[in-house]
């Protein structure tokens, strides 16, 4: 049994489409992939592309539209009404500040899940968020400070705590490397590496940033559009991918992406037809007319590209 399934799911939101006021905008169309126990999976893509509305889905902050998401064989968007489903599926957002209480001090925002939990109580409470501070790179001594007293990258460790307040299985990261120093990702690279093999977890990371994907994940997805358009079960491939929104990628300057709005071209976008169809320089008849499939190319590796067909 995979730990995580994704089945075939879309989401749109009512609001402002790239045609004009009103419509929906589509979030994610279609997106199926599962994931094993132990793994890393990356899922790359700019501003735009997907990846958090996904992130949320997968751990049922928001309900699919249609599909499924299956936690250990369990439907996600029930998790609401299963202690154990949302201890064993856990997230980390993108801002900090806003994820965490500024009322709280480091102790309060930890024994928020260790309670609900595991109704841990008195001195084991205490001890067990000091333990957690000390797995991140927190002083236990620093238990009492609040929010605002720590740096970024610190409370940024400190949500991380958090998440394996719960002993998760599954913690999905979402931009957690987001407005940080270029030295303090580094540094919250290589703990998320180190926890990963203390703690026994599995990842998703969503990122903007390919080279983070790369030196964090062992599986790598690409997002465009709303859609995967390219996924690599052994990073080995990784010189081998095909996509020409995900040879763009490679083609950044060192393998980073800009942080601007996702370039799409309003009177070029066919909904019929690929989702990158507009800026591919390659695009020819099918591409605007056809939704290309995630074919094989080989064993693990798999592109949604008519010219790859």
């Amino acid at each position: 049994m995979s730990l995580l399934v994704v089945n075939n799911v879309s989401k749109a939101y009512s609001g402002n489409s790239p045609f004009g006021r009103g419509g929906k905008v589509q979030a994610v169309s279609e997106v199926t992939f599962s994931l094993e126990d132990g793994d890393c999976l990356g899922i790359v893509g700019e501003s735009g592309s997907g990846k958090s509305s996904l992130g949320r889905l997968l751990v049922g902050l928001e309900k699919p539209d249609s599909g499924q998401v299956l936690f250990q064989d369990h439907q996600v968007d029930r998790r609401g009404r299963d202690k154990a489903l949302q201890s064993g599926l856990q997230m980390v957002f993108q801002d900090s500040n806003d994820a965490v209480n500024p009322r709280f001090s480091a102790t309060k925002i930890l024994a928020e899940p260790l309670k609900n939990f595991f109704d841990l109580k008195g001195q084991a409470l205490r001890d067990r968020v000091g333990e957690l501070l000390e797995a991140v790179g927190i002083p236990a001594s620093e238990c009492e400070k609040y929010p605002s007293q720590f740096s970024g990258g610190q409370l940024q460790r400190i949500c991380i705590a958090r998440a394996l307040a719960a002993k998760p299985k599954l913690i999905v990261l979402d931009e957690p490397l987001r407005g940080l120093d270029v030295s303090v990702q580094a540094q919250i690279l290589n703990l998320l590496s180190d926890l990963r093999k203390n703690f026994g977890v599995s990842y998703i990371f969503i990122s903007h940033d390919l080279e983070a994907v790369y030196n964090l994940a062992n599986r790598l997805a690409v997002m465009f559009g709303s859609r995967l358009v390219e996924m690599i079960d052994d990073l080995s491939l990784f010189n081998s991918i095909k996509h020409p929104y995900s040879l763009a990628l490679m083609a950044s300057a060192q393998f980073r992406l800009t942080d601007s709005p996702p370039l799409i071209s309003e009177k070029k976008v066919s909904l019929g037809g690929c989702v990158y169809s507009d800026r591919c320089p390659q695009a020819f008849k099918d591409c605007f007319a056809k939704v290309p499939p995630l074919i094989s190319l080989e064993s693990g590796h798999l592109v949604a590209c008519h010219l790859k067909a």
